[in-house]
């Protein structure tokens, strides 16, 4: 999975030519989003610290789960 999911932002960024991507799952007790690809060193430091966002309106990606 984490093969495919990086493969996948990898694909989206070169092809949009975007500054970064990043894909988010939802966690096993539906509360947060927890980051499972990104793009770049900021990608990789980002999952290596296992960061995550609440599912709630406080931030877009958030916000974006509920709407």
């Amino acid at each position: 999975m984490d093969m495919l999911l990086s493969t996948v932002t990898e694909f989206i960024w070169d092809q949009f030519n975007l500054h970064y991507v990043q894909i988010f799952l939802v966690d096993d007790i539906n509360q947060n989003l927890v980051l499972r690809a990104g793009t770049g060193q900021a990608g990789r430091e980002l999952i290596a610290r296992n960061f995550s966002l609440p599912i709630n309106t406080d931030t877009t990606v958030g916000r974006s789960v509920i709407e």
